[in-house]
């Protein structure tokens, strides 16, 4: 069969977002990706096992990230039968999947997963192009006639991480026993028990505290040498050791130096570094020999004990506590689905012709770019963690400091022959909801792509334990030629000695309107009064903090798109964020 010949197959997988957002923690959300990637792999190796079938999204049958769509040509006149037939595969797969973690040969009780639809467009309706457009419109129309197979599930209570479910009549028979209380679906505990099922391919993650304390264990490994931080380290290492925690996923960029006490500070001290943890409660819950339950309280002294002494010790070195917040980045190609159609550009203006050679050809780049960015992510100097990298998508987590960092990164792989992308970044406290964390990212990311003209957009945002929010959406270019606007945000929030009160916010606020109306000379000069007066630390290099921090609040002030209505100066969403950076962002 030549290139663009035959039948064209869409199939596409519904759902995804929302079935990895709806986790309560990262190894969920990691499992959620993983098997949504081996349902669209099911159905790809499905068609690409058929003589005369060709292979256009994924082309070559790989996917590392959780892509939602399967594009083939097979053989003319057999459309229908073969889109059915992967459609099925990836029912079969799911239904695999559930007999795994349950142990049974029902997969009852997930109505509506796998939420699978497929078109077909025969080879006689004309050339690749117009099978293509065909395709687009037969697939919109398609899933909005939707089927919902019959669910008795009367007097069932609800899953409590999604309700639209009944929670199953019993937990999988080896769920661990402090998960087995709580309310899940059956298709959410196949998430949860992924990494140990049958199908399950091990996943595992760092936990949300392992990734805020990142930057901190690493500075201690990097320190062990030191016989007095070396001696707080092991004394902690003994308390741990009394718990059933044991091994946990690594920060892939954490330093390999220190020895046994380095490996173990990599792979099981996440949470345990921070002297807050150590409570009777906590103790209880990660405890397995009765002896230690009935002396939990006194565990708890020692743990906190042993991590204050570890923070002391750092604190001489002139290292800050671990950090309590982190953030979840997430980035997405504008307009890919016009530009797979011919009528969007790239971000070096160029556009493809819209046949099957090419169509191939973005999907290649699109897996380069993929593994890019699994790579370049994890890196020391970044400490990002991806759940998934599709090329057109990313969802990744980093530590705070990092985390500006590691978007800038993301979005500078993307090759000018791919369309632009946009980006949101959203702080986030280590105990705050993952579920709510991501949800809130996707809106974010939304967001900006809405609010900015031609999208290519940037939105940084915070939820503090307390619940209060602040949000900026920038334009990615910066008003400054050659230069991001994640650079004027690291003038203003990089971590450091001098630190920015809270105040400067409320001021802003209350002279909003009038600095609006100053002349551009005096605003500047306003701002720079407002920042020297609020900003507190050593005489040494203040002034220069105050004038980069003025320089950003005035570039990112003029461009701030969060706030809906006429373009003027608005430096009070970005002064939010700049204020938490300074205080949170280590």
């Amino acid at each position: 069969m030549g290139a663009g010949d035959g039948d064209l197959v869409v199939l596409a997988l519904g759902g995804v977002q929302r079935f990895i957002s709806e986790s309560r923690t990262t190894a969920d959300l990691a499992a959620a990706s993983a098997i949504m990637a081996r349902l669209a792999r099911a159905a790809a190796e499905s068609l690409g096992e058929v003589d005369g079938v060709s292979l256009v999204f994924p082309e070559s049958g790989e996917s590392r990230g959780a892509p939602n769509r399967v594009v083939a040509l097979v053989p003319a006149g057999r459309g229908d039968a073969l889109g059915e037939a992967a459609a099925g595969a990836v029912r079969t797969a799911w239904e695999q999947t559930v007999q795994g973690v349950f142990k049974d040969a029902a997969a009852a009780g997930t109505p509506g997963v796998p939420d699978v639809t497929w078109v077909a467009v025969p080879a006689a309706a004309g050339d690749y192009a117009t099978r293509w457009e065909l395709a687009q419109r037969a697939l919109a129309g398609r899933r909005m006639v939707r089927d919902f197979a019959p669910a008795d599930e009367l007097a069932r209570p609800l899953c409590s991480l999604s309700p639209r479910w009944a929670a199953a009549e019993r937990p999988p028979p080896g769920a661990r026993r402090h998960h087995r209380q709580e309310l899940l679906s059956r298709a959410n505990w196949v998430k949860r028990e992924w990494s140990r099922s049958e199908d399950g391919q091990g996943t595992r993650f760092p936990s949300t505290s392992s990734i805020a304390s990142a930057r901190f264990r690493d500075a201690v490994i990097r320190r062990l040498d030191d016989r007095e931080l070396a001696g707080a380290v092991g004394a902690l290492r003994a308390v741990v050791g009394r718990l059933s925690s044991g091994r946990e996923e690594a920060v892939r960029g954490l330093s390999h130096a220190g020895g046994e006490l380095g490996r173990w500070l990599r792979e099981s001290a996440g949470g345990w570094v921070y002297p807050d943890r150590w409570t009777e409660r906590s103790v209880l819950a990660e405890s397995a020999r009765p002896e230690d339950v009935r002396d939990a309280a006194g565990i708890a002294s020692q743990g906190r004990k042993a991590a204050a002494a570890v923070v002391r010790r750092m604190d001489e070195f002139g290292v800050a506590s671990p950090a309590v917040y982190l953030a979840v980045i997430a980035q997405d190609l504008d307009w890919m689905g016009r530009y797979l159609s011919g009528t969007g550009t790239a971000r070096d203006g160029s556009r493809i012709e819209v046949s099957a050679a090419s169509h191939q050809a973005v999907s290649r780049r699109l897996l380069v770019l993929g593994e890019e960015q699994l790579t370049r992510l994890s890196e020391p100097r970044l400490l990002g963690v991806p759940v998934y990298a599709g090329g057109d998508d990313l969802l990744a987590f980093a530590p705070a400091a990092n985390a500006l960092d590691v978007a800038a990164a993301a979005y500078g792989l993307v090759p000018a022959d791919l369309p632009k992308a946009s980006t949101a970044v959203l702080f986030f406290h280590q105990h705050f909801s993952l579920r709510e964390a991501v949800t809130r990212v996707q809106e974010m990311l939304k967001d900006a792509k809405r609010n900015v003209e031609g999208k290519h957009a940037l939105a940084v945002g915070v939820v503090r334990r307390s619940g209060t929010r602040a949000e900026s959406i920038q334009p990615w270019p910066s008003a400054r030629p050659d230069e991001l606007s994640v650079r004027a945000f690291d003038l203003l929030g990089r971590s450091g000695e001098h630190v920015v009160s809270p105040r400067l916010v409320a001021d802003l606020e209350r002279d909003e309107e009038e600095l609006a109306s100053l002349p551009e000379r005096l605003y500047t000069a306003e701002l720079a009064r407002l920042l020297a007066r609020h900003t507190s630390g050593p005489a040494d290099g203040r002034a220069g903090f105050v004038a980069d921090a003025t320089r950003a609040l005035v570039d990112l002030g003029a461009r701030e798109r969060s706030v809906p209505g006429p373009e003027t100066a608005r430096p009070v969403p970005v002064a939010r964020i700049g204020v938490f950076l300074r205080q949170e962002a280590r």
